[in-house]
């Protein structure tokens, strides 16, 4: 017998278990109840009996649809074991109860009006969705199903339901509307232009952040084709990055472009683009993340760009977090949701992997100061104090957006954009922040780079700074020996004096032009060394006649300051070094008059010394220490003291004078000998002490008495037929009076072809060849004579002193290299020495 039948037959026993009454109102009760329930389940029974034939009993057991039937006023009559286990009552239990009793009270009316609709035959069946209370007290919700189950004659006989249990199903729909509601917040918030696109190039959506940048409303965005904003010239290259996205030829696309806004100006864009796939992964839309770059682009053109990461998270495409996780990784960006009640922070793993934290990490607010650099602590933490503050009307509901530097776990330093929004809740001393959700994104390059710039544009600016000073205190040093040279030239052409003013005159022309020419050897000097092309010679040298010849140069000066110059040579320093005079002697002279020049009273001592290396590998040194009683220097100025270009500051070269090349120069000529030149002690007002020091390395007296006493030729040169090229017609007539002065035969050249013509005419001994002449250079004409087999010695005239010149032109050809202005003695003794080797 089937467990509803079984039931039935309960009921009828319990009916007739007392034929004759008990007389109490209990027992007559209970019989009223069992009565009304034998006939409606006399009524179940008779209207299933034909189901019951075609098995329906096993049916309705076995099903694992959860069934019940209700009698027309909603009492429970049956059920099949998958209503019982879900609803959790025994079949006994459930027997005893209604409808209404299992259904919540705000469910109540709405189930009432949908049985009485269908009642009164407006309906055949329904379905609603309902709360359903189990036995233990919970509240399910259920899809219910429910028909009315006539007799043959059409009279309503009971109530069939089919109940669903869709709690879980809910559940999961409330969660997945959550996490769209974080991800459309975090969208609509970023400061980045987030946008959803269909295959063809229609905008669906857009976030406010995009709207803003092209100056469209929401509407008008969803109007707009990709076509209609994209550069003519980016319209290629976008097609095809889309074709291959959509081909899955690629998983992702960046590209940089310019698009144009609604008032018809062009920006620049950085922008990344993904796409979503349907359920059975064919390709739906384009998601593209969008950054305004044309700032950057017009104040960094020209410089080498790395791609800046995207600041900003993706367009909502599919309702899974998957989608979100897809959009925020491609823009490099990790987002976080942070619940101060229970000071805890979930972040995406790609947030914690940016932060250096483990991906499945829970952190709290703790974890985030503590990984803040110390010196952004107190900014950020103004920042959050700030925006959660909820009498603050700028920071409550509001988003915020700052940079800091964070330390990962393992040491290295980060820089991180964070962007976040915060939510209140309640109202007057009771509102507080619930609930704050953000992003993060790493821009670390951006901000290296942006300091870099930023270091090297400093840089830039007072390097021009120094040079400017520079040039105008150079213009002024080389105006100061001009303005002489040509004033006292003047005279000279005009005056009808005595000789012996003529010669005074004279002097000081030649004076000015020595001063006007130290200063152009200086400044060569300085960009041979600062190209490495710094040339030295080792000779023997005098040391102790050296320093005696330089401190006689500054005597004179001296005296007229009323300044004592010493000399002291201490301890067994060699009379005979070998050196460069030349280099020696322009350090020293470097050192003391800048001792002299700055010393108003008192004296300057130049001191000599031998000191023996500190170790076996070090040999002995030269000592060279320059000590005065002048003006000293305060501590920033020692820390430009060997800048190039500068003095101690603006006020001293306006009193004293000065290029500010001079002890940068000595420094690194210093630096060239393999010495070094050092400040070993300054007071200001109390005087300094400069000390240069250099390898000792011995020279044979022998060799200095050689060289001494080399004969010297007769300087006439009587006989002689020389050829001068030269364009300059002063210099041209400068020289070919020299020689002529000297006895020789002179033919003038103003170009290399008309030396290659004279050449050609007369029998020539010596050629002086200028190298810069128009029509015909001096390379190309000495290269012409050397192809043609003519071994006359040349010698190369060049304004030009670097070291590349003197190659350049011994590779033309030429014998020996003369820098102008020439030197009449130096000039004389070359073609001597010319001539006493072709002689041998």
């Amino acid at each position: 017998m089937s467990r509803t039948l079984r039931s039935c037959q309960r009921i009828e026993n319990e009916r007739n278990a007392n034929p004759m009454g008990s007389g109490t109102d209990e027992i007559q009760a209970k019989k009223r109840v069992l009565d009304k329930r034998y006939f409606s389940t006399k009524a179940l029974m008779s209207s299933t009996h034909t189901f019951e034939d075609n098995s329906w009993e096993a049916v309705f057991r076995c099903s694992p649809a959860a069934l019940s039937f209700n009698a027309l006023d909603g009492r429970f009559i049956a059920a099949n074991p998958s209503f019982l286990k879900m609803i959790g009552y025994s079949l006994e239990e459930l027997l005893s109860l209604y409808a209404f009793e299992v259904t919540p009270i705000d469910d109540r009316p709405d189930c009432q009006c949908h049985v009485e609709m269908l009642l009164h035959g407006e309906k055949e069946h329904f379905e609603i969705e309902k709360g359903m209370i189990r036995a233990d007290g919970s509240v399910m919700t259920v899809r219910l199903t429910v028909s009315l189950v006539r007799d043959t004659s059409g009279r309503p006989l009971h109530l069939m339901a089919l109940t669903e249990d869709i709690t879980e199903k809910r559940k999961a729909e409330d969660a997945l509307r959550a996490n769209e509601e974080r991800l459309r917040a975090i969208i609509n918030y970023t400061s980045v232009g987030v946008n959803l696109i269909s295959l063809d190039g229609r905008f669906i959506d857009a976030n406010p952040a995009f709207c803003e940048m092209l100056g469209y409303d929401r509407d008008e965005c969803q109007k707009l084709n990709l076509r209609d904003i994209i550069h003519p010239d980016y319209l290629e290259i976008s097609t095809i990055s889309i074709r291959d996205l959509i081909a899955g030829i690629v998983p992702f696309f960046e590209l940089t472009k310019k698009i144009i806004k609604k008032d018809g100006s062009w920006i620049w864009i950085v922008s990344t683009v993904s796409m979503t796939k349907d359920n059975e992964g064919r390709p739906e839309n384009l998601v593209a993340v969008v950054q305004d770059i044309t700032k950057r682009v017009e104040t960094e053109e020209g410089l080498d760009r790395s791609q800046e990461q995207l600041k900003a998270g993706k367009e909502k495409l599919r309702i899974a977090e998957e989608r979100m996780r897809l959009a925020t990784e491609a823009a490099n960006m990790g987002v976080w949701d942070y619940n101060p009640a229970l000071d805890t922070i979930e972040q995406s793993s790609h947030a914690n992997e940016i932060m250096g934290f483990a991906p499945d990490k829970i952190l709290c607010m703790k974890d985030i100061f503590n990984s803040i650099h110390p010196e952004d602590r107190a900014r950020v933490r103004a920042v959050f104090d700030r925006h959660f503050d909820p009498a603050n009307e700028s920071g409550a509901d509001g988003t915020y957006e700052f940079i800091t530097r964070i330390y990962k776990p393992s040491g290295e330093m980060v820089w991180l954009q964070i962007l976040g929004q915060v939510f209140f809740e309640g109202e007057g001393k009771e509102r507080k922040a619930v609930r704050v959700i953000g992003a993060i994104l790493d821009v670390t390059e951006q901000s290296v780079i942006a300091e870099e710039l930023k270091a090297a544009r400093d840089t830039a600016e007072i390097a021009n700074a120094t040079k400017s000073a520079f040039l105008a205190n150079m213009s002024h040093e080389i105006r100061t020996p001009l303005s002489s040279i040509l004033g006292f030239s003047s005279l000279l052409l005009e005056h009808s004096g005595n000789e012996n003013e003529r010669r005074l005159y004279l002097d000081t022309v030649i004076r000015n032009g020595r001063v006007l020419m130290h200063l152009i050897d200086d400044i060569l000097d300085l960009s041979k060394v600062e190209a490495g092309r710094l040339e030295l010679e080792k000779v023997p040298v005098q040391l102790a006649e050296l320093t005696e010849e330089v401190m006689n140069i500054f005597r004179h000066k001296a005296k007229e300051k009323n300044l004592k110059l010493h000399l002291r040579h201490e301890g067994d320093v060699p009379s005979v070094i070998m050196s460069d005079p030349t280099r020696l002697r322009q350090i020293l002279i470097n050192l003391i008059g800048n001792a002299v020049k700055f010393t108003l009273e008192g004296s300057v001592e130049l001191e000599v010394s031998l000191v023996e290396g500190k170790s076996d590998k070090e040999g002995p040194e030269i000592y060279l220490a320059v000590t005065d009683t002048g003006i000293g220097m305060t501590e920033e100025q020692k820390s430009r003291l060997f800048q190039p270009f500068t003095q101690a500051d603006n006020s001293t070269t306006r009193k004293f004078g000065g290029t500010g090349l001079g002890l940068h120069l000595a420094k690194r000529l210093a630096k060239a000998m393999q010495g070094d030149l050092k400040l070993i002690d300054s007071r200001h007002g109390k005087g300094s002490c400069f000390l240069f020091h250099f390898a000792l390395e011995t020279a044979d007296a022998t060799q200095l008495i050689t060289l001494d006493t080399m004969p010297h030729q007769d300087l006439n040169l009587s006989g002689r037929v020389i050829l001068v090229a030269e364009d300059s017609p002063d210099n041209q007539f400068l020289v070919v009076n020299l020689l002529e002065a000297q006895g020789a035969t002179v033919y003038a050249a103003g170009n290399g072809r008309e030396a290659l013509d004279l050449v050609a005419k007369h029998p020539i001994d010596i050629i002086l060849m200028d190298i810069q002449m128009p029509i015909m250079d001096g390379y190309e004409a000495t290269r012409i004579l050397r192809r043609e087999g003519n071994s006359i010695p040349i010698v190369a005239l060049t304004a030009h002193a670097m070291i590349d010149e003197r190659l350049r032109s011994q590779e033309a050809g030429c014998n020996l290299h003369l820098t102008k202005p020439l030197n009449p003695i130096e000039l004389f003794q070359v073609i001597q020495d010319l001539e006493v080797k072709v002689h041998h």
